[in-house]
């Protein structure tokens, strides 16, 4: 059993519980609801390391219960949970793309938004700077009106679908080239100096 994986599901019966918990006993219970059969002497040996990583605090023999760290270690534990799952949505994506280079045809992978019909005209002028500029997958977008739909996705009402490339298609086009890819994180690019045109904008 992996035991980060037994610490998480402790500080979830802990993040659950309206009152202290003390009961042993209790723990296995509550700990098989979450697929997880320990006995009682394991159990103390992870709430042992919890409290020492200031995870959970004893309050003598009325019990023990989830610091504000602990309830921090369960919401990065949940962020990680939900990257898991867009990584796989994304490697999804990736063989769905097979946009052909040389025809200039095939499916890709767009980003949607939305905004308000009255702020369409706004909307294209902000993104007129960043489609002249190096840091864009494709100058290439898709404008649909409110009922109209962009790839099988209907537009909401007193809304402009916008439809950009994403750059997952450049995984589908590398497979499709027949190079492996293997995607393993997204981040946040932050651009200190720029491009003259994009900072004059």
């Amino acid at each position: 059993m992996d035991n980060n994986k037994t610490m998480l599901s402790i500080l979830k019966v802990l993040d659950k519980q309206p009152k202290l918990l003390s009961d042993q006993e209790n723990w296995s219970k509550q700990l098989k609801l979450h697929g997880i059969d320990l006995t009682e002497r394991t159990v103390r040996y992870h709430l042992r390391i919890l409290d020492e990583r200031g995870l959970t605090k004893v309050f003598g023999k009325e019990g023990r219960m989830i610091t504000r760290k602990g309830r921090e270690e369960l919401l990065n534990a949940g962020v990680s949970d939900k990257i898991g799952f867009i990584i796989s949505r994304i490697e999804t994506l990736s063989y769905l793309a097979d946009f052909d280079l040389q025809k200039d045809e095939g499916n890709i992978i767009l980003n949607v938004s939305y905004f308000p019909e009255e702020k369409m005209k706004e909307a294209l002028k902000v993104m007129k700077p960043v489609f002249s500029s190096p840091y864009i997958m494709s100058d290439k977008v898709v404008l649909r009106k409110s009922g109209e739909q962009i790839g099988g996705i209907a537009v909401p009402n007193g809304l402009i679908g916008f439809g950009t490339v994403c750059s997952v298609t450049i995984n589908g086009i590398f497979l499709k080239a027949g190079i492996p890819v293997a995607s393993k994180f997204g981040g946040v690019l932050q651009i200190i100096s720029g491009p003259s045109d994009l900072r004059r904008s």
